[in-house]
């Protein structure tokens, strides 16, 4: 009887042996899962900063290009107009030139 119940205490020591390391043992996952937490929300944080960055630079660029093939295209088209009408105006202009070289 005495050898079992040395057998019990040994088998409580060893329970409590064990279940004390199992506790340092998941106090260290705890720790190292909450560093790769931190970790993972800084890198995640500067990566959207970037992306973000990037995004706006290229939205950026991208209306710049667009404003500037606009303009060229009003331009082109301004001077086409332009050309289109001074060549409808000559006769016009011909007829003032004369009507003023005559005095009339």
């Amino acid at each position: 009887m005495k050898e079992i119940m040395q057998k019990i205490a040994q088998a409580e020591e060893q329970a409590a042996s064990i279940r004390e390391q199992a506790g340092a043992r998941a106090r260290e996952i705890a720790a190292q899962a909450e560093a790769d937490a931190t970790a993972l929300k800084k890198t995640a944080a500067v990566k959207a900063k970037n992306l973000r960055e990037n995004g706006v630079r290229t939205a950026q660029e991208q209306a710049d290009a667009d404003y500037r093939r606009a303009l060229e295209k009003s331009a082109e088209d301004a001077r086409a107009y332009a050309d289109e009408f001074a060549g409808k105006t000559d006769s016009v202009v011909k007829e003032i030139v004369r009507r003023i070289s005559l005095g009339r």
